[in-house]
């Protein structure tokens, strides 16, 4: 399987786990329906993914500017009828302590829908979706395997990691999140085509170390009047896109989303609590509501320039852009002090 080749190779590091103790989702599929008013549960009391997505595919198309890509068949796809559920539980759904944040473990890399590149996750209206991740991650769409370091990385101090040192005592960031601290172009990552869309009414729970991630060329949007909550525990991120992404928080729908203790993980660069890449959109909706509140940062002392949310845009012909529009709401709070780290920000 791909995902105990990605363990092995960790990256291009030299892999420290026993790759035995990786264990086989619970279900491999190319394409997997959940009909109308059906209900699917996945539950899982060992190491491994819930679900892993197989055989998505992207076609590109030039515009003169970076180019757009189209997702090519029906692949790598998880699709949620009308009416229908889809629980996912993890191991340690229910009992996500930050134990194992500082030692190298692979439960950290639990995934509860994963796919390598070009995953697509969907819904039909007043669908309803929930993902209790543990340690690990709800949704992974094109974002490294992690696994091979620990979360929370050493402590360093604002002289040691200066703004432009990429990747300077955070050798953990590369591992288990893309750097967004590239200049792209039209070329880059044009095989790729990863999206969480959801239709009206949908309900979205999801908690774990991290919520969503969901690579390069990546599109979410929570649907008119949906309700989504995102609750993150530990040093984890919970809503991350890379280069030439979008989110919408779709009018009269709620993106409400929560982390304690995110105090010694992330970057601008990467791994930051919520971010989006070269040319990144963010619109919320006329009458939508955009919350999220982070609580335990504890000063960020190991966590210079960890954004709480960023747009890290650095293409000269990018436009990235925040829209908020008519009786909207972007509600940013958190208790992150460190001089460098914004509420948000453009870096």
């Amino acid at each position: 399987m791909a995902t105990k080749d990605e363990l092995w190779t960790g990256n291009g590091k030299s892999a420290k786990e026993n790759r035995a103790d990786w264990k086989a989702a619970n279900i491999q599929a190319g394409r997997i329906n959940v009909e109308q008013d059906a209900t699917l549960n996945v539950n899982r009391s060992i190491t491994g993914d819930g679900i892993v997505l197989t055989g998505g595919a992207a076609s590109f198309q030039a515009d003169g500017s970076f180019g757009t890509t189209t997702k090519v068949g029906d692949k790598g796809t998880v699709s949620v009828g009308i009416n229908a559920k889809l629980n996912i539980n993890l191991k340690d759904a229910n009992s996500a302590s930050r134990a194992n944040e500082t030692s190298r473990s692979l439960d950290n890399a639990n995934s509860g829908i994963r796919a390598y590149n070009n995953g697509h996750l969907e819904s039909g209206d007043s669908a309803e979706i929930t993902i209790n991740a543990g340690h690990g991650r709800a949704v992974n769409f094109g974002e490294p395997f992690g696994g091979t370091t620990e979360v929370q990385k050493a402590a360093v101090s604002i002289e040691n990691v200066g703004y432009g040192d990429q990747f300077k005592g955070d050798s953990n960031i590369p591992v288990w999140y893309n750097s967004r601290n590239i200049t792209s172009n039209s070329a880059t990552s044009t095989d790729s085509n990863n999206s969480v869309v959801l239709a009206d009414s949908t309900k979205m729970n999801i908690t774990g170390r991290d919520g969503l991630v969901l690579g390069n060329r990546a599109t979410f949007v929570t649907g008119n009047h949906s309700v989504v909550h995102i609750d993150n525990q530990g040093n984890g991120a919970g809503l991350l896109l890379d280069n030439f992404s979008k989110v919408e928080v779709s009018p009269h729908s709620q993106l409400i989303m929560t982390s304690y203790g995110k105090n010694s993980s992330g970057g601008y660069w990467g791994g930051n609590y919520i971010g989006l890449g070269d040319n990144g959109q963010f619109r919320v909706e006329h009458d939508a509501t955009f919350k999220y509140t982070l609580t335990g940062r504890n000063g960020g002392n190991n966590t210079p320039y960890d954004d709480n949310m960023n747009i890290l845009s650095r293409s000269s012909n990018a436009r990235p852009e925040v829209y908020v529009g008519n009786n909207a709401t972007f509600d940013g709070e958190s208790d992150y002090k460190d001089y460098y780290g914004e509420i948000f920000a453009f870096p």
